[in-house]
């Protein structure tokens, strides 16, 4: 008896665990999703804050300093 899930690769198991296979699935492509998003604005704002640090000018006065 073969069960065929959404996954499509959970085949012979107990409906249950096909179920559970499917769930932890949906959860991980979900959980991906919604970090990736984040991931993404939290690249956006430090591209944002660095743009902002370094066109002020504090940086190359620093390194002037230094030098």
């Amino acid at each position: 008896m073969k069960i065929r899930t959404n996954a499509g690769i959970a085949e012979g198991m107990p409906l249950s665990d096909a179920q559970r296979y499917d769930k932890a699935v949906k959860i991980i492509k979900l959980a991906i999703a919604v970090f990736g998003s984040l991931g993404l604005w939290f690249l956006a704002i430090l591209t944002w804050i660095i743009w902002k640090v370094l066109s002020s000018g504090a940086v190359n006065n620093y390194i002037a300093s230094c030098v």
